[in-house]
């Protein structure tokens, strides 16, 4: 009688731990470290205790449905760390794409009476800043490394200080060409504070 019972207990243990191959291969979708780790714990024992010739069928299922646990716990664990990236990425770019550089519209001349009333005060408000600015162009031309400018100001006679703007687009050089003394434009830049005139760098025309 205790053989007998022996023998059902030592039977029974490949099919107890079958179930428990089964149940590593359901958690390990919804919880994927808990897979990996069921599926580990089960594969050993199973690989010991259907080690005889009668259980090889009963030891290379188990074996399987262990496998299976670990390999779809993985790749879970990918897809989890390859969504969380692309939720990662998106959000930066949604936020470079929400928040858009503002452009401080100026006339040329009021720009010109803030640096000349007080350049401090001025930079604070301008420096580093985009600005568009309406004025009339009071010069064309290149500085010493072949780079263009058109100086612009309010159109008044003997101002001390100007502005001027430099452009580094191909399009916009191209632009200048066709451009005159005391014609009325429109350019947009970065204002660089006050070099003898008010510089503003990668100006476009607009």
């Amino acid at each position: 009688m205790e053989r007998n019972a022996q023998k059902q207990k030592k039977s029974a243990a490949p099919i107890v731990l079958m179930i428990f191959s089964i149940l590593a291969v359901i958690l390990s979708a919804p919880v994927p470290i808990l897979g990996i780790l069921a599926g580990i714990g089960f594969l050993v024992p199973l690989i010991v205790l259907c080690a005889k010739k009668n259980r090889v069928a009963i030891s290379i299922i188990g074996i399987c449905l262990s496998s299976l646990a670990i390999i779809i716990a993985i790749a879970s664990l990918s897809g989890d760390s390859g969504q969380m990236s692309g939720q990662i990425s998106s959000t930066s770019t949604a936020r470079a794409t929400a928040t858009p550089v503002p452009v401080i519209e100026i006339s040329a001349e009021d720009l010109i009476s803030a640096y000349d009333k007080n350049e401090v005060s001025a930079d604070n408000r301008y420096k580093g800043k985009k600005l568009q600015i309406t004025g009339i162009i009071k010069s064309i031309g290149k500085d010493l490394f072949d780079n263009p400018y058109v100086v612009v100001d309010s159109g008044a006679d003997f101002n001390i200080i100007s502005i001027q703007c430099y452009f580094s687009s191909t399009d916009e050089k191209n632009k200048i060409a066709e451009l005159s003394k005391g014609n009325a434009i429109i350019i947009t830049g970065t204002c660089k504070g006050l070099f003898l005139n008010i510089s503003m760098r990668n100006c476009t025309i607009e």
